[in-house]
């Protein structure tokens, strides 16, 4: 708009005819999309350069691996490749028998050690993240403590990836599900509305979810389940003692730069690795399975159920001397009171006369205030309403007392520095 005051100057129509241009043709009828000939040339160029690239054997033979994954999606396939029925579990924990025993136990010492993936999986094993997970904050540790925090502080995850363990873990996850009658559920189930009038309007209910069916159980939470199980079992002895003898020759510690020195080693004569990968979970078994193997075959299982019992009965013996260290404890307080009481007796001091008057004259008038108090709330109730009445309009007529007004004082501050009245 125009400022108040000023007039609006009006637009001169010009006399030379002006030529429009012709509008392009639609294409596809009723579309709103126009293409001009030099945007038809510059798809042209493009297909043409895409073309180049596409038809080329190498691109051809990618395509098909990509489309024959997808195609193949290993958790439907795999999942039921194997006939495996309830009748074929051994006994009534993982791995029911289905695992070889030095596999498995590499296998959980494999997914506490790695790198954690939670809620599901891991990845590989490398070796800052390692002694930063088991070192934390100690540049040493000793071999109980080595044993603790690989066993109790490292959560196991099952290896994300690789060939050699994939086998296993999905028999693990079957055998979950046959061994407690389970049937495999979708993950995500269907939502519904319902609706409902009122008045003339209709209502819509927030989505709601339909209830999975009983004895239905997703992948997600098979997987989650079966980590929790083989975490709480722990991982054997022998494999232990293996993987300490595998960092250092030291019998009682093991510091955080051995460690470290000993992965790096082990990852730099890796071949074919990605950026930023260590100990892939194949290459975990290789190098770890002959040690396995003549652990499990060297353990003395009586020796080492001998060595617990000694530990237990020390732990005893220990608990034992700290309750009669207890007891010795308490007998030293009770007779250390009586001592000091018997020194009290011995050098007290008979009060004078005087603290005596004085403690009679300070008691009187405490309790003469206190007579003094019940008296007056006896008089209060003995009192007519007519008479409350009265001594209430006596007290509001009688004049109300002005408060003198407080007089501001300097500081101490103030008056040291010669200032006047702070406002």
């Amino acid at each position: 708009m125009a400022p108040l005051g000023v007039q609006k100057k009006k637009k001169r129509k010009s006399l030379i005819p002006i030529k429009k241009k012709p509008k392009p043709m639609h294409m596809g009828g009723r579309s709103k999309v126009t293409i001009t000939p030099e945007q038809r040339e510059e798809i042209e160029r493009e297909y043409q350069a895409h073309i180049a690239i596409t038809d080329t054997p190498a691109y051809v033979e990618k395509l098909a691996l990509n489309t024959h994954v997808e195609e193949s999606y290993p958790y439907l396939t795999l999942f039921r490749s194997e006939k495996l029925e309830k009748s074929d579990l051994v006994g009534i924990d993982l791995p029911f028998g289905l695992v070889p025993p030095e596999r498995y136990e590499l296998w959980k010492l494999c997914g506490r050690v790695s790198d954690p993936l939670p809620p599901i999986s891991s990845q590989s094993l490398t070796p800052k993240m390692f002694t930063q997970r088991l070192f934390r904050k100690s540049e040493q540790l000793t071999r109980d403590e080595f044993y603790h925090n690989i066993d109790y502080k490292l959560r196991f995850l099952a290896p994300g990836y690789g060939d050699i363990f994939f086998m296993d873990k999905v028999r693990c996850w079957r055998a979950w599900y046959l061994f407690r009658d389970y049937t495999e559920g979708r993950e995500d189930l269907p939502t519904y509305r319902s609706i409902h009038q009122v008045g003339s309007q209709l209502l819509y209910t927030a989505r709601l979810q339909i209830a999975r069916p009983k004895g239905e159980v997703p992948l997600s939470e098979a997987m989650i389940a079966v980590n929790y199980e083989v975490h709480r079992q722990g991982v054997h002895p022998a494999v232990l003692d293996m993987f300490w003898e595998f960092f250092t020759d030291n019998p009682k510690l093991v510091r955080r730069d051995e460690v470290a020195a000993k992965l790096n080693w082990v990852v730099d004569r890796l071949k074919a690795l990605d950026p930023g990968e260590g100990i892939s979970p194949d290459n975990f078994y290789k190098i770890f399975i002959g040690p396995t193997r003549r652990a499990l075959d060297n353990f003395d299982k009586d020796a080492f159920v001998r060595q617990q019992l000694y530990n237990i009965y020390k732990n005893d013996i220990k608990q034992k001397v700290l309750s009669n260290n207890k007891a010795l404890r308490q007998r030293y307080k009770v007779l250390t009171s009586a001592y000091l009481e018997e020194i009290r007796n011995l050098y007290s001091v008979p009060k004078p006369e005087f603290y005596k008057r004085y403690e009679r004259e300070r008691l009187r008038g405490y309790f003469n205030l206190a007579a003094d108090m019940q008296e007056r709330k006896m008089r209060r109730k003995e009192l007519t309403k007519e008479q409350r009445m009265q001594i209430k309009e006596s007290l509001a007529a009688k004049p109300a007392r002005k408060k003198k007004k407080r007089e501001k004082k300097t500081s101490r501050r103030n008056k040291k520095l010669g200032r006047g009245v702070m406002n």
